[in-house]
């Protein structure tokens, strides 16, 4: 058993699957509660990271619940992960600005994670055919950590026609791929 404050490690990724969440009355009273506002898309974190804030949490190291993903009744479905990605992006935003600033993650994680959040986003956006939203996330994703990656090539996707780009996905996947040992 460990037991210890993850108020910000929660904030680089939710950490609990919600069948094995046990939680203090006082403590969901305390933070008002889930916000079934956010929809069904990634409201157990945002719920979640306000009560990790509350005082230290405990994990019990045993195996309690399966996991499947893809299923047309998860969440995890492809029309939803927009929502789930969009959330997600609010939900750090929210915690950090609920912090002013005062978080022992340092700068460098901080950044790393927005910027991550941001480009979930912009592929998702991507994915579900938003270029325009795609495009903005992806370029605030590059500004908040530049780096030369997937993150520009999906970018410059944003300003190519559908039709070509069905079409580079076509050749990407006649191409075999090649594997380092």
């Amino acid at each position: 058993m460990l037991v210890g404050d993850i108020s910000n490690e929660i904030l680089l990724g939710n950490l609990l699957h919600t069948p094995t969440v046990l939680v203090r009355r006082s403590w969901v009273e305390r933070v008002g509660g889930l916000d079934i506002s956010w929809g069904n898309a990634g409201e157990d974190y945002e719920y979640y990271t306000r009560l990790c804030a509350q005082g230290p949490s405990m994990l019990i190291d045993a195996s309690s619940i399966l996991y499947r993903v893809g299923a047309d009744d998860q969440l995890t479905r492809q029309d939803k992960l927009v929502d789930i990605a969009r959330n997600n992006l609010r939900t750090v935003q929210a915690r950090l600005a609920d912090r002013c600033g005062s978080t022992a993650l340092s700068r460098s994680v901080i950044r790393r994670r927005v910027a991550q959040s941001l480009a979930w986003v912009g592929n998702t956006e991507f994915d579900a055919g938003d270029r325009r939203a795609s495009a903005k996330h992806l370029a605030a994703s590059i500004w908040t950590q530049p780096a030369l990656d997937r993150r520009m090539l999906v970018l410059a996707l944003c300003a190519v026609p559908d039709s070509m780009v069905q079409l580079l996905k076509g050749v990407k996947r006649r191409v075999p791929r090649r594997h380092s040992n």
